[in-house]
């Protein structure tokens, strides 16, 4: 299909068989601070434990995902290599927490995005991933950024994509210890919707984007949403390689 075209296209260059022959990523949590994730998916239902659902009023295991994002998100992380379907997670081996913070329409409070990292964090992720910010900073979520890194967590955010509105600083990316991400575009350019500054910390690809989406299909998408997954699945395999690392 194009979307595995292009997925193997961009593996080829991330060196990411290359990376695999060094590491993979068994043993790594990473979660996703997201709109949940479809847990029930060909390609992620091997990945995927147990988490929680901090939106709907009976709560849940995070393991759904009316929108869509959060699942398009897990599978750049982590979806099933090597199994003749779909696409394949850069951390391969990982597995992934679901952590639902954003409705349906992909919204959602800091009070959640601040009690999400703090869920992240006492149930073993070693990596949390939040394609989502704001421009205005909360303390709360700056006060639970810290306690990851107080427990050796990294965290890692998307830098958004309001460059053409003005280019704000973005929350959490701009948070200290948040590795902030930008995105780049297939000729490795920076992507002309993706927020700069001096809050950035790295790039990724962001447009474009081949992975999973609910109800077992796939979905190309952009955005700095995409581009922080590829760097939380790098950290993954980054600690599952050298495990004494500090953050």
């Amino acid at each position: 299909s194009t979307a595995q075209k292009l997925a193997s296209d961009l593996f080829d260059r991330l060196n990411a068989e290359q990376a695999w022959q060094q590491s993979r990523a068994e043993g790594q949590v990473v979660a996703v601070v997201d709109s949940g994730v479809d847990g029930a998916h060909e390609d992620l239902s091997a990945a995927v434990l147990a988490g929680t659902d901090l939106v709907a009023e009976n709560g849940g295991d995070g393991r759904s995902d009316p929108n869509g994002h959060g699942t398009h998100v897990a599978g750049i992380i982590a979806a099933t290599a090597d199994n003749g379907i779909g696409v394949a997670g850069l951390a391969n081996g990982a597995k992934i927490l679901p952590v639902r913070v954003a409705d349906e329409t992909g919204s959602g409070f800091s009070s959640d995005m601040a009690t999400g990292i703090i869920y992240s964090v006492d149930h073993q992720a070693s990596v949390i991933n939040i394609s989502m910010g704001s421009t205005m900073e909360s303390p709360a979520v700056s006060a639970a950024v810290r306690y990851a890194m107080d427990h050796d967590v990294v965290v890692v955010a998307a830098a958004g994509n309001e460059r053409q509105e003005g280019n704000p600083v973005e929350y959490p990316a701009a948070t200290e210890g948040v590795v902030g991400v930008a995105a780049t575009d297939p000729t490795d350019l920076s992507a002309e919707f993706s927020e700069t500054g001096d809050f950035v910390d790295v790039a990724a690809p962001g447009v474009q984007i081949a992975s999973t989406y609910p109800d077992s299909t796939y979905m190309m998408m952009s955005g700095t949403s995409m581009a922080s997954p590829f760097v939380a699945a790098v950290a993954a395999l980054v600690r599952a390689t050298n495990p004494g690392l500090s953050q």
